[in-house]
């Protein structure tokens, strides 16, 4: 589900896979969705498009604690849900996963983006503003075309889609979800596997190592037991050996186990007030209808950075105060230069920093 893997984009200026890797890690870490020093980042990337110019990739990112509950010993790989769906060109779609909305974003028919929806689970004034400023920044960044048509693939009211229709800037239509299709899924960098999967794999590597060699020393029992007393008892004493090894493995399990169960315990969730486009819509309802346009949104772990025009300076104190007093942004310190004021219309150009107190 979204909420267990982050999806996302990259152009990288080349066709050489073998450089891929080594580019797609770096805007994993741009993002901050790297694990710490030393840490495996578990991720993968696919292919959507690539010419002689450059390559667009598919990038999937499992956070650094996965959910406990979707590690499966037996699994091979993982891959992002919305991925299994066919999103046709020149279209974005939203659709309901375990009760929440996700935004989809595709080419020639394979997911590029996802995004959940913050404002809500329904088709709420609030949502349609967050769908208008997400559309508009993937369409900003090249992702989406200008004629796009957005689907709703979950059950909509009629109120709710002349809601949709009437505010969004883009066409929408309603339509049943289209069914999963493996095949769209392709071939993917590296079989993307949590950590606490790829342990219990290797465990149960061992336990059938162990398990084939006790077999192996038993068929070998059966078989010169009636002639072979003494090559029987030596078969006998390895097979002790074996169990003692057995026995000394049971508390390297139990110590891995226990270790399992604390990380599930104290791992903190992803904070999504650091989502990018949440703070930019947080950030526009702080502004006056009015008087202030912003010409740069900088976002950068987390800290951000704001710089515009206001119609004087008053606006731009207004705005650093509203800030200063918002709960979305509680943590945050706000610095900022003098608005420099033009002589001849009083605007006045300003810069707002803002940088969590965590992070100092």
């Amino acid at each position: 589900p979204a909420q267990e893997c982050t999806s996302f984009s990259v152009t990288v200026p080349t066709s050489d896979q073998a450089l891929f890797s080594d580019m797609v890690h770096a805007q994993i870490e741009k993002r901050g969705l790297a694990g710490q020093s030393g840490e495996r980042t578990v991720s993968a990337f696919h292919v959507i498009e690539r010419d002689r110019g450059g390559s667009l990739l598919g990038v999937d990112v499992l956070p650094r604690e996965f959910n406990e509950d979707l590690c499966l010993n037996q699994a091979q790989a993982y891959t992002a849900s919305g991925r299994l769906f066919h999103i046709p060109d020149h279209a974005a779609a939203v659709y309901r996963e375990h009760g929440r909305l996700i935004l989809l974003a595709g080419k020639h028919g394979k997911m590029t983006y996802s995004q959940i929806l913050t404002a809500g689970t329904e088709f709420t004034p609030a949502l349609v503003q967050e769908l208008n400023l997400a559309i508009l920044s993937l369409q900003g960044a090249d992702q989406l075309s200008d004629r796009v048509t957005l689907e709703i693939w979950s059950e909509v009211t009629p109120e709710a889609l002349d809601l949709l229709k009437n505010t969004l800037t883009v066409p929408v239509e309603s339509r049943s979800r289209p069914n999963p299709d493996a095949h769209l899924i392709g071939e993917a960098s590296d079989p993307m596997l949590p950590t606490p999967v790829v342990a219990a794999l290797r465990r149960q590597q061992r336990i059938q190592k162990i398990r084939t060699g006790v077999l192996a020393l038993v068929a070998v029992y059966i078989t010169i037991a009636v002639g072979l007393t003494i090559l029987f008892h030596d078969r006998k004493e390895r097979a002790g050996t074996m169990e003692e090894r057995i026995s000394e493995r049971r508390p390297e399990a139990e110590f891995i186990r226990q270790s399992m169960t604390r990380a599930r315990v104290l791992a903190p969730s992803i904070d999504k007030r650091f989502y990018p486009l949440r703070q930019l819509n947080q950030v526009t309802s702080l502004m006056p209808p009015s008087g202030i346009v912003v010409l740069k949104f900088i976002t950068q772990e987390q800290s951000l950075r704001l710089e515009g025009l206001a119609r004087d300076s008053q606006l731009v104190y207004q705005l650093k105060e509203d800030l200063e007093k918002s709960d979305d942004f509680r943590g945050y310190s706000w610095d900022m230069a003098p608005p420099q004021v033009n002589s001849q219309n009083n605007t006045a150009s300003f810069r707002l920093e803002g940088k969590f107190a965590a992070a100092q």
